[in-house]
């Protein structure tokens, strides 16, 4: 899709039917969105934005396809790296560490554990929830698509790993805070590569693209989809728990 074809939806005008703040505020977006009744909607990351233009096709000619895949594919190149050279010196800092978790109070160190847990998971597993027909068609793009998703499962598990132990191995309390604070910024790498190196008709373009997920054609053809939804909040406290308390175990 080239930055030429993308629609302008209406002016916004305010109730009294003036333009906001005295300025006209247009919509770009690519069709209607589909909003499905458990739509997931990618993160706007490095690594999301690689993932979407692996799934949709895009027509257009050769120097635009370059102009918008180029630069999203190196700035998930760059996120990856950034965050597999991070965990991978981590894990030589708790190499050299004897600390245990004898210091600082347990339920401060729950609490920063727990934060940056559930920080690394709300950012990685939206990408595993894709439903099938979000799938591109075209059999090498799924393959690009899984090609992406192996990696990035790589770096999940090693900052759930390399970052509870270096969370868990602080001497203090304020430590503990510093840690978390550390590994939130190694969590959000992708995000800062995406504001920097994405331009914004291309950001225009991703943020505008229809939810991954389930949508109503699901729902009627696979009821269990129903159970899932009533399930998953209450599975996803439950596994929270189990890695919270394996993590524990592990390292202290």
């Amino acid at each position: 899709m080239e930055p030429s074809q993308v629609k302008k939806a209406p002016v916004v005008v305010d109730d009294s039917g003036q333009v906001p703040d005295g300025e006209e505020f247009q919509i770009d977006s690519c069709g209607e969105k589909e909003v499905g009744c458990s739509a997931i909607g990618l993160p706007g990351n490095a690594y999301s934005a690689a993932m979407v233009v692996s799934l949709v096709s895009f027509d257009g000619s050769i120097a635009s396809k370059l102009i918008y895949f180029i630069p999203l594919y190196l700035g998930a190149v760059i996120a990856l790296l950034c965050q597999g050279g991070t965990s991978y010196g981590i894990w030589l800092v708790i190499g050299e560490s004897d600390r245990g978790c004898e210091e600082g109070d347990v339920w401060v160190r729950l609490a920063c554990l727990t934060v940056f847990h559930a920080s690394v998971v709300d950012a990685h597993t939206s990408f595993l929830q894709v439903s099938d027909t979000a799938f591109a068609k075209v059999l090498e793009e799924f393959a690009l698509y899984a090609l992406l998703l192996i990696p990035k499962v790589v770096i999940f598990v090693l900052l759930l790993y390399c970052g509870a132990g270096y969370v868990l191995h602080a001497n203090s309390n304020e430590d503990l805070v510093l840690n978390s604070v550390a590994m939130l910024f190694v969590v959000d790498i992708p995000d800062i590569v995406y504001a920097f190196t994405t331009t914004s008709d291309v950001k225009a373009t991703i943020d505008n693209m229809p939810p991954l997920g389930f949508f109503e054609e699901d729902l009627v053809s696979n009821p269990e989809v129903y159970y899932f939804e009533a399930l998953y909040p209450l599975c996803s406290f439950v596994v929270a728990g189990g890695v919270l308390s394996g993590m524990f175990g592990i390292w202290c």
